[in-house]
Parts: structure tokens; sequence; C-alpha cells
């Protein structure tokens, strides 16, 4: 028999059985599965039995469901499957023996040959460069005004520093 066990601190140790062939969970009492987190939404999703596992349905709830950190609306559930229910998070067993993921296609490589270029960078020799972006030309004739600005006030300053020092002893 398939059934959910809650490993989050809040439901620790509850186990939900999947015994029907279809169960609707969320955290309101009219769900066959009431499962009381403030993260699971009122009517949050149904399971629905697929020959001996569950098929897990997400109902538009607000916070959703992942299956292995995966976000789902809808996915077949495997025995050893950690599903995410907002933040209430379970293990999901069954009488299904688990069956081994297919191993994934050999990689073959491919040499790719470089050419170079005039500045000996290396490249294939198809490659075309479509951005043209160019570093802009520094504007020296700002810095002026600035300097004069600058000039001044360093002279006022020093000005007035000299009046001080002169008429006020």
């Amino acid at each position: 028999m398939a059934k959910l066990i809650a490993k989050s601190a809040e439901l620790a140790g509850q186990v939900y059985e999947l015994d029907s062939p279809q169960l609707t969970f969320g955290r309101a009492e009219d769900n066959v599965l009431c499962i009381p987190h403030t993260s699971v939404s009122s009517h949050h999703g149904e399971f629905r039995q697929e020959g001996r596992d569950y098929r897990l349905v997400d109902l538009g709830s607000t916070n959703g469901s992942k299956v292995n950190d995966l976000p789902v609306t809808d996915r077949l559930l495997r025995p050893g499957d950690l599903i995410l229910l907002g933040n209430a998070l379970f293990a999901y067993e069954s009488d299904t023996p688990a069956t081994p993921l297919a191993a994934p296609p050999p990689v073959t490589a491919e040499r790719v040959e470089l050419g170079r270029n005039q500045s000996g960078v290396g490249r294939p020799a198809s490659f075309v460069n479509l951005v043209t972006i160019s570093k802009p030309a520094k504007d020296r004739s700002a810095r002026l005004p600035v300097l004069i600005i600058v000039g001044l006030v360093i002279a006022l300053a020093g000005a007035g520093y000299l009046a001080y020092v002169t008429f006020a002893g």
C-alpha cells in the first residue's frame, strides 16, 4: 500500500495512507487527506491511483508542489520520492519496487580546430563577431572647467586665510 510519511517537524511521524483511487488533499477538513500545515493550500491537490502507484496533481495551490526539489503540477510518484507540499515535506513509499533510472546516452566528443588570427588568439574558422562595441573616447575637455573651479576655490581659501591672519592680529 502506498503512503506518505511526514518529515517536517510540525507533522513529524504522521502517516497518510493512500487507499482510494482518488484522494484530495489540503488544509481544509473536507479533503480526504487533511494536512494541517499553514503552507498547504485549502484544496492543494489530488493523488490519483495509476496501477500500484499514485500521481500527484497540484490544483493551482498558492505555494506549489515539488517532487525531489523539482516544481510539478502533474507527476507520477515513485518509491523514495521526496514531496514538498508548500513547506511540508513528505516521503512517498509504495510496495512497487523501485525501477532503476535509464543510463544516459554515451557522450561523443568532437574535435574543433581553432584558427589563429593576427593577434594569435584562437577562434573557430567560421567565427564572426556580430557585436561592434568600442570604448568611448575620453573627453578631456570636460576636465578643464572642473580644474578651474577647484583652483579658484583653493585660491579664495588661501586669500581668506591670508586676510584673516593680516587683519585679525
